[in-house]
Parts: C-alpha cells; structure tokens; sequence
C-alpha cells in the first residue's frame, strides 16, 4: 500500500507515546473516552480513522464513537444508556461484546443480555437483530464473516457454531457439537476468526484435547489442523487462547497468548509454522505505556496491529493502542524529526 506522509517535529511526536523506545503506544486513554464518568472500557475497534468504544459500568453503559482517533480523538455518545436499553428490552447493568465492523454498521454480540444488536456506524441507530429466544442460550465470543459481513458466534448452551442471516432474527447452524468435537477435539473453542475467503478458524484451550488451532471450510467442506500447541509454544510450554483477542488483523490471523509466555502472535495461515511471529512479547506489552499484557480485540489503525486494553488496576492504563509504522519508529529513536502516516 503506497503511503503518504506528514513531518511533524519530534516533539510532537513525543507525544503520542511514552518514549521513542516503546514497541507501541497510546492512540487515546479512558478519560478521554468516558469523559471523566466512572464507566469502564469493555471493548473497541477502529473502522478507517474512527474507533468506537463500548463503556460499562455505573448506570452508565452506552457505545461512543472517536472520531479522528489518534488525533483529535473527539468523542460522541453514538448509542446512550436509554437507548441500549430500550434495543435489548432490557434493563441490564451493562454491555458485554465487542463492536465488530460489518459494512456501515456494527454488530455487537451482547453477553449481558445474550442478543444481537446492530448499530449504524453513523446515525447510531440501534436494532436488535437477533433476540434471546432465538438464539436460545448463553452466548460466548463472535466473529464477522467479511464475504457476507454475518456474524458468526459461538452459544454455549447447545456448544454449536451459529451465524445470522442478515435477517431479522435469522440464524443459520454453521458447527453443531458434535461436528466442533469432530474439528477441535471438544465442543468447546475459545475463540473463532473468519479470513478473507470465509474459512473460519478456531483457537481450542481445553489441554487434555490439545490446545490447537483449527480450521473449517464450509466450501469444501474440508477441516484441519493449523498448528499444535507445540509448534506454538514449543515442547512443555502452554498455549491460553483468548475467546476476545482471536481475530484476523490486515490478512494475519493475530491472537492473545495467555499460557506460559503471554505475548501478542501472528501467523498467515496459508503458511502458517513459517509466518508464526511474536509480534509482541509479555516484557514489551507491561513495560509499554499500558502497564499490561491483557488484551481485548484487536483490530488495525493505518495498516498496523491495535488492540483495546480495558483493565485499569495495579498500574494497568486503559485504552486504545497501537503498535507504530516500522518507519516512525526507528525515526523516533533518533531523536530528529519523524515521518508519521497521514491518514
């Protein structure tokens, strides 16, 4: 992708991160987005240069849009508490579920109140797609289907892989219980993502079945093994998939690593043990300007990985974060003037 750039003082670069020698940095903190109130980060994305971030907490639950993030980083309630409500027919305490990017809109698979709901990216407007007695159960983690822009989801009460329809209420069966055993080893995955040709893969964190990654091809259909738990971490090391931080990022699939060495990794699936990357390591996760190796989701900011950090405790910082452009980075540690992308 051919970039455009901005030369901009170092001074002011200094400022959207904490030193030059951070392998990433804060693109905008939980002040910013709550305005103050007492409401939590429970998750975000970004879609081109605006994030969205779903807040919790204190009576306060609403979804808010940040326009320009990274820069002015202005802030809009895009659904408010009243509103949320009156969606899910519900009075919850607050929002569970990451705002996934499916065309103009958002699709926010809600764990309070186990529903569906669809939000225009724009106007805000809210709609329960797909409700309680439909999907008939406790609900876990989710993914977006980038061929159709479906979300594909995971209920744990049936321990089936469902998707919706675009419709109304419309749901579709993609992996029933026995078939999820069949591919991962148990009926219970702890994370799925959906690549650019619609395969879906999914992270297994049952040990006694082997703590893999799988894929199924609805195409085919066809499955498989993408990689071991030991090609992953290596012989006698444990791997923890992320039922949030499972997702595909620019083409890679990017996932958290909560086992023996907590870590951000990637991998190109195509050519999976050769592209297998510690993209970031548990020593520059909690040494960076978060304080923390948790992670959310994760989505991109200008073509480079960013993720939500949501934990605000024991020296943790909340937030969105990005790792930077490779070239920014190294003209940071100079010292001199940096090229940061323009958007």
């Amino acid at each position: 992708m051919k970039l455009s750039y901005l030369m901009v003082s170092a001074a002011s670069a200094m400022m959207l991160t904490a030193t030059s020698s951070q392998a990433y940095f804060q693109l905008v903190d939980l002040p910013t987005i709550n305005g103050g109130d007492a409401s939590l980060l429970n998750s975000a994305t970004i879609v081109g240069n605006d994030a969205y971030a779903v807040l919790s907490g204190s009576g306060l639950h609403r979804v808010v849009k940040i326009s320009d993030v990274g820069g002015a980083n202005t802030v809009t309630t895009l659904v408010d508490t009243a509103t949320w409500n009156t969606t899910v027919n519900a009075t919850p305490t607050g929002i569970a579920g990451i705002p996934y990017a499916s065309g103009s809109d958002l699709l926010i698979l809600d764990l309070v109140t186990d529903q569906i709901v669809k939000i225009d990216q724009v106007s805000g407007a809210a709609t329960l797609l797909v409700d309680n007695a439909t999907i008939g159960g406790s609900v876990s983690f989710a993914a977006v289907d980038p061929t159709d822009g479906n979300m594909v989801f995971y209920q744990s009460t049936s321990d089936q892989l469902l998707k919706t329809t675009g419709a109304v209420n419309g749901l579709a069966t993609v992996l029933t219980d026995l078939e999820l055993t069949a591919i991962t080893g148990d009926s219970s995955p702890s994370g799925v993502a959906v690549g650019d040709n619609g395969v879906i893969y999914l992270g297994q964190s049952t040990d006694s079945v082997g703590e893999d990654i799988s894929f199924y091809d609805p195409s085919g259909p066809s499955s498989g093994v993408v990689l071991t738990e030991e090609q992953i971490v290596g012989v006698g090391n444990d791997v923890g998939f992320s039922t949030t931080a499972f997702n595909f990022v620019d083409g890679l699939l990017v996932f958290r690593d909560g086992g023996t060495f907590d870590s951000i990794k990637s991998l190109d699936p195509s050519n999976a043990l050769v592209t297998l990357t510690t993209v970031l390591d548990e020593n520059a996760l909690v040494n960076g300007p978060a304080g923390s190796d948790f992670v959310s989701s994760f989505f991109s900011y200008n073509g480079e990985l960013a993720w939500s950090q949501t934990l605000a405790s024991g020296g943790q910082v909340a937030g969105i974060y990005a790792v930077p452009e490779p070239a920014s980075l190294a003209l940071l540690g100079l010292g001199g003037l940096a090229m940061l992308r323009r958007r």
